[in-house]
């Protein structure tokens, strides 16, 4: 039997997105039959004036919020880089960013992306 090379079945990835309201915004969902190792989440502040940001993960096995950061702030002009980060999702696990001032901050978030159609939480 032949076994499997994962390389091929891993895809880096990276996904931004702008804050237009202070309600919480989606900054990535993982894929049905897919993993994903986070390596980084970047926040910017391109908004006059300081301002608060959380960043949760939405469990979709659990249905729970996990709070990775909360109320952080971010200077204006500033930003926030998270590395080193062993963030590992599943599922339908998604990643969310809220900030206290709509308009002011960016998102960017990258990661390997992991093709694995017998993955589940646990």
């Amino acid at each position: 039997m032949a076994s499997l090379n994962n390389k091929q079945f891993s895809k880096p990835r990276t996904y931004y997105t702008d804050l237009p309201t202070t309600a919480p915004t989606v900054l990535y969902t993982v894929p049905a039959q897919h993993t994903a190792s986070v390596q980084c989440i970047h926040l910017v502040n391109v908004g006059a004036g300081n301002s608060k940001v959380d960043v949760h993960v939405i469990s979709a096995e659990l249905g729970l919020t996990m709070h990775l950061f909360h109320l952080v702030t971010i200077a204006s002009k500033g930003y926030l880089t998270i590395d080193n980060l062993p963030l590992y999702l599943g599922p339908g696990d998604v990643v969310q960013v809220t900030a206290d001032a709509a308009d002011r901050i960016t998102a960017t978030i990258s990661m390997d992306e992991i093709y694995d159609p017998n993955s589940t939480h646990g």
